[in-house]
């Protein structure tokens, strides 16, 4: 662990760190709400202080699409090289819907064929 790296789990709760209502994959498409714009200010950021991201999918507003999953998640896994179980030594996903933490699982499985 390098000094910019804290051994402490941070935790992220996409309703009220990010936004309440998600978007889909890029910022081009919804401004404020992208899955680009989730992974790229509040996971990278995180990965890089903490060595473990909790990340609460719970209490948005909307459907979260596959899209906005896939790019946050499966995007996250690609950028580090991660495959899945490195992902899960990295980053816990809680949610009330298993069919979010299932998709995200299968987006990263498919990342890495």
């Amino acid at each position: 662990m390098d000094k910019m790296t804290s051994d402490k789990i941070h935790t992220i709760v996409i309703a009220k760190d990010f936004n309440e209502y998600t978007g889909y994959r890029y910022k081009s498409q919804s401004p404020g709400s992208s899955g680009e714009e989730f992974r790229e200010g509040f996971l990278l950021p995180s990965i890089k202080k903490h060595t473990s991201v909790k990340v609460n999918l719970n209490g948005v507003q909307n459907r979260i699409l596959p899209s906005f999953l896939e790019e946050a998640f499966a995007g996250l896994a690609r950028i580090k090289k991660w495959d899945l179980e490195t992902f899960k030594k990295h980053i816990e996903i809680i949610s009330d819907r298993n069919d979010y933490i299932e998709d995200i699982y299968f987006y990263i499985e498919n990342t890495q064929k």
